[in-house]
């Protein structure tokens, strides 16, 4: 008897050793399905990150099929066809709307920002509770969020061999066509101390607010001038990014979603959901070069600036507050490759007719000058032989 209420022990102590185990496996689980194997901040709201790029046309002349490829971070470096980097910013609440504004405003990119006043709206809800005749008022108030990204051509030693001039070549130019470039924004409730209440977010609308071709801003300037021919969508001020459940356009995992509820009523699982995404195209895009006794290059730069309008309920507590910058964004990259490009100018020119004529007359009328300061009496030989030999005619 002693024997079983021993095993009889063990067992219970091995059942709750397995169920402290599974409880901490649902703990650790919960943390990880809230942010992932990594997260972009540990504020309340919404956490963009590039989320991969996608394009359907040719690279200059080469026709490429559909590719994909996530990338996951806040930051990216693409390697081929040409490639091409990114960075970005958090999605922030402007200081400038809910502070007192700055009395002297450094660039374009803050002139916007005196408008705002956060929240922007407070809409509220009056409701019965159950079957009482008592009522309950819901509140949920938009918020004005800001939020940048910039994307450059990196042109490595294999493009630029592919865009190697010679004179009298006037520019080469290579590209990507209809380039999306997609995001992922997570806007899932976060929680800091267990059973407490949590903030739900969801995304109204995103609008651009700002772009810059050709290179960051720096008071209200372009360092780097843009290739004309460099170009994005959208470019026009106001206009909307648009937002889907799945990445590349997808609807999975749809069904799957959790659907929030707050005080006892049900969150519209279309807006409050846990991630949506978007894109932004670059339409003709990379880096161009010419000839300047050598090959000179010069690729892309866009930054973009996106007013993010979003739906609160409950008590935004923990915030991402920033100052509007009045720079951002990244540099153009450029170069020459004078010896190279001039030696292979010259060889090339060598080898047309026309080239090849001029570089003899060229050569004659050298010769004819060395002669003439050196040794003029050759020439005067010369002219007496040709002018015997006509008298003689």
């Amino acid at each position: 008897m002693t024997q079983n209420r021993s095993q009889l022990l063990k067992v219970v102590i091995l059942v709750g050793i397995l169920f402290l185990v599974a409880d901490s496996a649902a703990g650790a689980l919960h943390f990880f399905t809230t942010f992932g194997p990594s997260y972009t901040t540990g504020y309340e709201g919404v956490h963009a990150r590039f989320a991969g790029w996608a394009t359907t046309l040719d690279v200059k002349g080469t026709q490429w099929k559909k590719q994909s490829e996530p990338l996951w971070d806040t930051t990216f470096i693409h390697g081929g066809g040409p490639a091409f980097a990114g960075e970005m910013t958090s999605v922030f609440i402007p200081s400038e709307s809910v502070a007192q504004q700055p009395a002297w405003i450094p660039s374009d990119w803050l002139v916007q920002a005196t408008a705002i006043r956060n929240p922007v709206e407070t809409y509220e809800w009056e409701m019965q509770t159950g079957t009482s005749n008592l009522t309950a008022v819901y509140h949920m108030e938009l918020w004005r969020l800001k939020w940048y990204f910039s994307i450059s051509v990196e042109p490595n030693q294999d493009d630029l061999r592919k865009i190697e001039v010679t004179f009298p070549t006037e520019s080469e130019r290579l590209y990507m066509t209809d380039t999306q470039i997609w995001f992922e924004y997570d806007i899932r409730p976060i929680w800091y101390f267990n059973g407490t209440d949590s903030a739900y977010f969801a995304i109204a609308e995103m609008r651009l607010s700002d772009l810059a071709l050709g290179g960051k801003l720096k008071n209200g300037e372009l360092v780097n001038e843009a290739d004309s021919r460099c170009r994005v969508l959208p470019m026009s001020e106001r206009s909307v990014l648009p937002i889907y459940y799945g990445i590349f356009g997808s609807d999975a995992n749809r069904a799957e979603k959790e659907t929030y509820d707050y005080q006892g009523r049900e969150l519209n699982p279309r807006l409050f959901t846990d991630k949506v995404y978007s894109y932004f195209t670059l339409k003709d895009f990379g880096v161009t070069s010419w000839w300047d006794w050598g090959t000179a290059w010069r690729a892309d730069v866009v930054t973009v600036g996106v007013d993010v309008d979003v739906f609160v309920i409950g008590e935004w507590k923990v915030k991402d507050v920033q100052s509007i910058p009045d720079e951002y964004g990244r540099t153009a990259s450029y170069g020459t490759t004078p010896l190279g490009g001039f030696f292979g100018g010259i060889m090339a020119w060598f080898g047309t007719p026309e080239g090849r004529l001029i570089t003899l007359l060229a050569v004659g009328v050298i010769i004819f000058l060395i002669l003439a300061i050196f040794a003029p009496w050759v020439l005067i030989a010369l002219m007496s032989v040709f002018g015997s030999r006509r008298s003689r005619g």
